[in-house]
């Protein structure tokens, strides 16, 4: 029998030499490309400081990776925003929401990034929260698609569960809700980076991403992609790297980015969002591939829990 060929070579990863690693969905393996880039920036600004890292330069580092994020993310990069984690561009993307009735639709068991922003809110607001489970016997797509009335206000799900690897139809679930007048805010952790997301295709009107697991960058940088109509909404935290000219600082006026850059808060692990541009460069080079596959057979997890 022969060996299913590999998309990237396994010597970029030191742990393929002991072992078949089949958690990339929880601790993504970083490949040696990356860490390279990471620890070149880290040796350049830990021992030189601004000689290595102008004002200038700060301020356009994360401009590569909102490009290459727009790539895996299906959108423009106007539309994504670098945030600390995708917990962060949750909470930020239920913030602007900030529905004050109605009813949200959740996965009963969904990463818990996804509700608890809802279960704070409810906390905070009149809004009722209604649950649909992730069944075996069931098509978790279709339920989501039934739950959706007049009263729903937002659905949030993860496009694959991580519980049980079950792939949602985002595009079905964003039709119906916007035939509702509903948002859809999408979680790609699950998916970013071993297939493919199409942000604007689908109709999301928010979709949020980490970087640590497929994408094969380290914890502390996530993609956030907003619909044209939320990227102008003023967030409800805001910070200096926010600003169109993050190095003109004026704390009298407040002149946010026109764009999803407004949602960026302040210094960050540049090192780790290096990381996540040469991670997400890797993951478009895969995309033909799997583009090719979706079209002659379903991903791996489809044939087990999707659309049965």
């Amino acid at each position: 029998m022969s060996s299913i060929p590999s998309l990237v070579p396994r010597d970029r990863f030191a742990a393929l030499d002991r072992c078949t690693y089949l958690n990339q969905a929880s601790l993504g393996l970083i490949p040696v490309p990356t860490i390279d880039a990471m620890d070149t920036f880290l040796r350049e600004t830990a021992q030189f400081g601004n000689l290595y890292l102008s004002d200038d330069q700060e301020a356009a580092i994360l401009d590569s990776v909102r490009s290459a994020g727009a790539e895996v993310l299906g959108t423009s990069s106007g539309a994504v925003g670098v945030v600390g984690g995708a917990s962060e561009g949750l909470g930020q993307v239920t913030s602007v929401l900030d529905p004050e009735h109605g009813t949200i639709v959740l996965v009963g068991s969904d990463f818990p990034s996804v509700t608890y922003p809802w279960l704070a809110a409810a906390e905070r607001r009149g809004i009722s929260l209604r649950f649909i489970d992730d069944r075996a016997d069931r098509d978790l797509t279709q339920d989501l698609v039934e739950a959706i009335d007049p009263t729903t206000d937002v659905v949030a799900f993860s496009v694959v569960q991580y519980a049980t690897g079950t792939r949602v139809d985002a595009r079905r679930v964003a039709e119906r809700a916007h035939e509702a007048g509903a948002r859809v805010v999408v979680d790609a952790t699950q998916l970013a980076g071993a297939g493919v997301i199409d942000t604007t295709g689908w109709g999301a009107d928010a979709l949020v991403t980490s970087g640590y697991k497929w994408l094969s960058a380290h914890g502390g940088v996530a993609l956030l992609a907003l619909a044209p109509d939320l990227v102008h909404r003023l967030p409800c935290l805001v910070g200096w790297k926010g600003t169109h000219h993050p190095f003109v600082f004026d704390p009298l006026t407040l002149r946010l980015a026109d764009d999803a850059r407004r949602f960026e808060l302040s210094t960050m692990s540049y090192a780790t969002s290096i990381g996540l541009e040469s991670g997400s460069s890797a993951s478009t080079s895969t995309r033909g591939v799997w583009r090719r596959t979706s079209s002659i057979g379903s991903p791996s997890w489809d044939g087990a829990r999707s659309g049965r």
